[in-house]
C-alpha cells in the first residue's frame, strides 16, 4: 500500500487467518502500511531467522508514530519468532488497534520441527498445530 500522508491508500477490511510469513523483508516500517477499519488477524505465524532489524507487521499509513485504530474485528492467537534481540510487534508502537486485541506471542525458539525454505514446506511442533498455513 502507498504510504503517503495525503494519498488515500488504506483498505477498509483485512482478513488474515492461518498465514505463515517466512523471512519477509523488514525495514522497521511494517509489512502492511495503511488505514484499516476492520481487522481479523488470527492464528498467523511471523518467522524471521534472517533479520537484523525490529519487526512490525502493521503500520498506520503515512505516520510511523501514530497507532493504527481499527473500529471492528478480532486480533488473537498469533505467534512469532525472530532471531536476535529485536522486538516483534503486530502494530506500530506496540499500541493495539482494537480494545481487546492480543499482542503477538513472541517465541523463544522456532515453532518448526522442520523447515525447507527453498520449497516453503514445514512441519510445526505439536504445540503449534492450528497456527499458520496448512498446505496438503
Amino acid at each position: 500500500m502507498n504510504n503517503g500522508n495525503t494519498t488515500n491508500a488504506g483498505i477498509g477490511s483485512l482478513v488474515l487467518r492461518n498465514t505463515t510469513f517466512l523471512n519477509m523483508h523488514y525495514a522497521g516500517y511494517g509489512i502492511v502500511n495503511g488505514d484499516i477499519s476492520t481487522m481479523i488477524v488470527k492464528n498467523n505465524i511471523i518467522y524471521a531467522d534472517n533479520n537484523n532489524n525490529n519487526v512490525t507487521v502493521f503500520r498506520k499509513r503515512g505516520n510511523s508514530s501514530a497507532s493504527l485504530q481499527a473500529t471492528d474485528g478480532e486480533v488473537a492467537d498469533n505467534i512469532g519468532y525472530i532471531i536476535g534481540d529485536f522486538y516483534l510487534n503486530l502494530w506500530q508502537g506496540d499500541t493495539p488497534p482494537l480494545e481487546n486485541a492480543e499482542k503477538i506471542q513472541k517465541l523463544d525458539a522456532s515453532p518448526f520441527e522442520s523447515l525447507d525454505k527453498s520449497t516453503g514446506t514445514y512441519v510445526l511442533k505439536p504445540e503449534y498445530q492450528g497456527y499458520g498455513a496448512t498446505i496438503e
